[in-house]
């Protein structure tokens, strides 16, 4: 069996609730996100000691919080499908509520180049169904 062609990889459904808190989000959807921000909430400290305000309201549902991170994007996936099987009822919250809805995908390469995710036509039905944007954070160390 050879190697897998990445270090690590996720995907979350990040959802900018504009006026709307993601508590309402998390009602209208029955699903509870995996983290929030809450506009003008203090948060901190950090790791360096800082405190920060939070600028805008966001719910987030990360795969990475309960997939290994070196399990392949499909499981990710799958793990996001899973909590949110109804395109349709998503899809009419994000257009009731007036959000903005994307997918974040990070695939992290092993070698730094050549070759990707790949993404399974199921899942391309469910982003599409669900009307999400998809934003791909494609990276790794260059080896030379």
């Amino acid at each position: 069996m050879s190697a897998p062609l990445f270090t690590h990889c996720c995907a979350s459904v990040v959802v900018y609730t504009n006026a709307h808190s993601p508590e309402r989000v998390s009602e209208r959807l029955g699903v509870a996100p995996t983290a929030m921000a809450v506009a003008g909430r203090v948060v901190g400290p950090n790791r360096v000691g800082r405190w920060r305000v939070e600028s805008r309201n966001v719910w987030l549902l990360d795969s990475a919080t309960v997939v290994s991170e070196s399990s392949p994007l499909d499981a990710h996936l799958d793990w996001l499908v899973d909590r949110l099987s109804s395109p349709v009822a998503f899809r009419n919250v994000v257009e009731e509520l007036s959000l903005r809805p994307s997918l974040r995908c990070v695939w992290w390469h092993a070698r730094g180049r050549g070759g990707g995710p790949t993404f399974q036509p199921a899942h391309l039905r469910w982003i599409a169904d669900c009307q999400l944007s998809l934003e791909l954070d494609l990276g790794g160390e260059l080896q030379e």
